[in-house]
């Protein structure tokens, strides 16, 4: 399927510029009077004052009669030529001489060239008056290296023509100060030190191919500014993105003729040129009109709209500029041959501050940012292009409105400018750091950039991230004070443009584009709503923001293609757990095992959470006993290789007195970020990995591993804020609610454990998956009435609660239950991971056994032997947001359930008896305990619907399809 910007081929540059050449005629003034001969624009109904649009439709005629001889077109240049020898004598309202000289002077010698013969065949005075002009021209005082490249290759031309020495040495003068404007990367500056637009590049780069036997250092110069674009180019041909003049019809005429040029030099380069020109060709292709002309700028804007940096009469005469320079192309043979796309790959134009990304699947340009020249056009930071599965997500950041001088385009608005954090004071225009020099040089790290942009003391600095598959940044905006007095100011953290009308799905923290599937994810202070609606450039675009406040503003995004509807191979995945490894496994290690074990998962690294030196030291006594285990792990250097490509970290908190000192508490967790780095370095991880997070304590992995991360899962199993215990501060508990939602957004994927957390996720992060708990039915199985009973359940009826125990357990409700049935006996099986006294009531119930821990074998088979399993559990806002894996286990060992009022999952309330308080509680016990037999049978078989197996296939499933084959 060809992509959405694809294109019939186009192979010859006449193929375009012989239409527009047509349109031109017939908007060439014929009848009699001042303005015959000249071009009439069509927006204006005008025959342009300056009318460099005459001399340049001459030129373009003047070729294409040469090689083909044409009446009609000689005609037609010979008029246009009468025209401008005519009227250039005269201050011709609204244009002055003085500006547009060197343009006319260059297409006025090099049409004579062509015409000579046919001039002074012509009846009257032409030849000579047109002679008369050649001798008399003006040049301007103007040093852009555009024009001093046109007012060199003049007067090479003057000398050529009438043999004047002093031309000669006049443009041998000029030609070393336009060659003198290249960087070593090969960018050709425009004005020197301050401007680089990708237009006046290639515009200059063909004048000096124009010059090629002139100086032996010109053949260099072009091939080497033909790599500078070639490595701008973009899936879509575009090539014009940068400073004045982007997006204008001329530079991509001129990028033709410079890679056919650069295909002629070098034969090496053939491939890449013969691509690249197709690719711009194709582009121009689709945006001329049936008639024959182009808009100024390549975008679908109304032409009247005239959108751009020039709010003129400049269709016709840049219709004409491309026309010409499209033959001009044509004029250079291109050998057929193989075209070679750019490989994927970054691209650090170090001397003019650029940086090409282009991946499989997307491409991405970006700028330090120039003083600029002339006009205000060339600010920094903020993506030049992004091109996402052959979509367009921004386009030309700079231009914010019609207007040929940009003196005042920075006060104009930088909203749709920038993807960015943005302030204004008072009722002004939306501002950037902008029209200074910035830095972009490379960041720590194999894929990370760091750019810099300062202006009246305001500086913005943004950290890139290049992922094989995804686009990240972190912004920081720091403003100076406002003056005692000064106006209310107003900060952004987030401005994003987005085209208006494009198909798109938005949250509160991301924007999801459905043409593409890319979908943004953004963090920082404030949710991000829709802005209005402002006129740019290319489209009309929409502007998400959100607001922010203070003169520190932190803020970042991600870009990644969302899921494809088939997948390809996980890269491995890197899980951080909040549960130690141990022999009783739960959600965390049954997934991340079970991926690994069946091959969907190359190899995982499985990090415990941190132990702490302490620990190590007053446990020094179970060292060597099997209670040791994690102990002697975490001294390891190295992680341990489980099979299966299964590799086990534990990392350790070196330093004690953490609890007691800020200082030894950040060395901790250095010392964990680098031994995360480390463990990440041993397992090996070539492709990148999934980063699969499960607490929001951890969102600091993000900023240790994120970078790497070709996905980030966050695997919500609690609701951790609701969670935290009462002895824990409210300012803790905003901390950690901050926290989370901080996750939320910045994770890829959400893996869900309930509907009730699904819903809150999805308002945070587009790709939400309710992924429930589940059990393993090759442990949790029915009694085996063969194999000897557990000592808890000699005494019937028994009762068993399998669980940590927390404060979630419901206290009071057990021991009423207790008092008021002496003759039950219940069993609370699992670790005190409460405070003692929270447990204290039913010390004093001689029918409640708190046996501690068991063996995960032995607990199953206690469940197994139950007569009813309990899920006595607190009905609150966090019970009510949980899925308990406990539920699934009771169900495979067939045993009656009893719970209060908590979630779980909809499949399972058909088979669980629920109640709330004691009373009620107590009879739905009473009626499992009646219940006629046959029931345990349906339960086990509703469990072999949820198995861990399942879920983990579940979830490879859709995490590769973020990985597809192709990209």
């Amino acid at each position: 399927m060809m992509p959405p910007f694809a294109s019939p081929a186009v192979a010859d540059p006449l193929a375009l510029a012989d239409p527009a050449l047509a349109w031109l005629a017939r908007c060439q003034v014929t009848e009699p009077g001042y303005d015959q001969g000249g071009i009439r624009d069509p927006l204006d109904g005008r025959v342009v004052g300056d009318h460099y649009a005459a001399t340049h439709f001459a030129w373009a005629c003047a070729l294409r009669q040469a090689v083909r001889p044409d009446a009609g077109r000689r005609a037609a240049a010979l008029a246009a030529m009468t025209f401008h020898v005519r009227t250039s004598k005269d201050e011709y309202a609204p244009g002055t001489w003085s500006y547009h000289w060197d343009f006319n002077n260059l297409a006025s010698i090099e049409t004579y060239v062509l015409l000579e013969g046919a001039a002074k065949a012509e009846p009257g005075s032409l030849d000579e008056d047109w002679r008369g002009s050649l001798h008399i021209w003006k040049t301007n005082a103007h040093w852009a290296v555009n024009w001093v490249a046109m007012r060199a290759l003049a007067h090479f031309r003057r000398h050529d023509l009438f043999g004047r020495r002093r031309d000669l040495l006049t443009a041998r003068k000029w030609l070393e100060y336009v060659l003198d404007a290249q960087l070593p990367d090969g960018g050709i500056e425009d004005v020197k030190g301050k401007s680089l637009p990708s237009q006046y590049h290639a515009y200059t780069a063909c004048l000096l191919h124009r010059m090629l036997a002139r100086h032996p250092a010109v053949p260099q110069t072009v091939r080497s500014a033909a790599l500078w674009l070639l490595a701008l180019i973009g899936p879509d041909g575009e090539c014009n993105a940068f400073g004045r003049g982007q997006g204008q019809i001329f530079g991509y005429a001129c990028a033709v003729y410079l890679f056919r040029a650069a295909a002629a030099l070098d034969p090496e380069l053939a491939p890449r040129c013969r691509w690249a020109s197709a690719k711009v060709l194709e582009r121009l292709a689709r945006f001329q009109d049936p008639e024959g002309w182009w808009p100024l700028v390549t975008n679908r804007l109304p032409v009247a709209r005239r959108a751009g940096w020039y709010d003129y009469h400049h269709q016709s005469v840049y219709n004409a500029f491309a026309a010409l320079w499209l033959t001009l192309a044509s004029g250079i043979p291109l050998s057929p041959g193989p075209e070679e796309a750019p490989e994927p790959g970054v691209v650090w134009l170090k001397d003019s501050g650029l940086l090409a990304v282009r991946r499989k699947r997307w491409f991405a340009l970006f700028a330090a940012g120039s003083q600029g020249a002339g006009y205000a056009t060339e600010a920094g930071i903020t993506p030049h292009q992004l091109v996402w599965e052959g979509h367009d997500l921004f386009r030309y950041p700079l231009g914010p409105g019609a207007g040929k001088y940009g003196e005042g385009a920075r006060n104009q608005g930088q909203e749709a400018n920038c993807w960015s954090p943005l302030w204004r004071d008072g009722d002004g225009p939306w501002q950037a750091p902008a029209g200074a020099e910035g830095t972009l040089v490379p960041g720590p790290g194999h894929n990370r950039w760091q750019l810099r942009l300062e202006r009246d003391g305001a500086v913005w600095q943004r950290e890139l991230v290049l992922g094989r598959r995804f686009l990240a940044a972190r912004d920081r905006l720091t403003l100076p004070e406002a003056p005692a007095g000064a106006e209310t100011r107003t900060v952004r953290s987030r401005n994003f443009a987005w085209a208006a009308g494009r198909a798109r799905e938005a949250g509160p923290a991301f924007v999801r584009d459905l043409a593409s599937g890319a979908v943004l994810r953004t963090f920082g202070d404030g949710a991000l709503a829709p802005a209005g609606t402002v006129a740019t450039a290319w489209d009309e675009t929409d502007i998400l923001a959100a607001s922010g406040s203070g003169t520190r503003v932190d803020s970042g995004w991600r870009l990644r293609q969302g899921p494809a509807r088939t997948g390809g191979k996980l890269p491995g995945i890197v899980c951080l757990s909040w549960d130690p490894w141990s022999s009783l496994w739960k959600r965390k290690q049954r997934l991340l095992f079970e991926l690994s074990r069946s091959g969907r998962s190359p190899r995982t690294l499985y990090v415990e959470p941190p132990t702490s030196i302490t620990d190590v030291i007053e446990g020094a006594g179970r060292f060597f006993r099997p209670a040791g285990d994690r102990l002697r792990r975490c001294l390891r250097s190295r992680p341990a290789h489980l099979g299966h490509g299964f590799h086990l970290a534990s990392p350790l908190w070196p330093w004690p007195g953490q609890r007691t000192f800020d200082r030894l508490a950040r060395a901790n967790r250095q010392a964990w970020r680098n031994q995360l780095r480390r463990s990440v370095r041993d397992v090996g991880f070539p492709d990148g990995y999934v980063l699969w997070l499960y607490h929001p304590s951890q969102i600091d992995a993000l900023d240790v591993l994120g970078d790497d991360a070709e996905l980030v899962v966050y695997d919500w199993t609690d609701d951790w804020p609701a969670a935290l215990p009462e002895s824990h501060g409210e300012e803790e508990r905003r901390r950690l609610e901050a926290r989370q939602h901080e996750l939320l957004c910045r994770a890829d994927v959400v893996f869900a454990v309930s509907t009730a957390l699904a819903k809150r996720a999805a308002k945070c992060c587009p790709e939400v998956r309710h992924l429930p708990n589940a059990t393993d039915p090759e442990v949790f199985r029915p009694f085996d009435p063969s194999r000897p009973g557990h000592a808890l359940a000699a005494r019937r009826p028994v009762l068993v609660y399998l669980s940590q125990i927390t404060e979630r357990l419901d206290v009071d409700l057990v021991r009423d239950m207790a008092r008021e049935r002496p003759d039950w006996t219940v069993v609370l099986a699992g670790p005190l991971a409460c405070p003692p006294e929270v447990v204290a009531p039913l010390e004093k119930c001689d029918n409640v056994i708190l046996a501690g821990p068991l063996a995960y074998e032995e607990a199953a088979g206690l469940a197994a032997q139950a007569d009813v399993c309990l899920l006595p559990h607190k009905e609150d806002a966090l019970t009510r947001s949980l899925d308990p894996i406990k539920l699934y286990d009771y169900l495979a060992t067939g045993r009656p359930i009893v719970s209060t009022e908590v979630a779980m999952h909809p499949a399972l309330a058909g088979f669980v008896r629920v109640a709330s308080g004691p009373k009620a509680f107590i009879r739905a016990v009473e009626a499992a305990l009646a219940e006629p037999a046959g029931e345990a049978d349906r339960r086990r078989a509703a469990a072999m619907a949820h198995t861990w197996a399942a879920r983990a296939t579940e979830a490879a499933d859709l995490l590769e399809r973020f990985f597809p084959e192709d990209g």
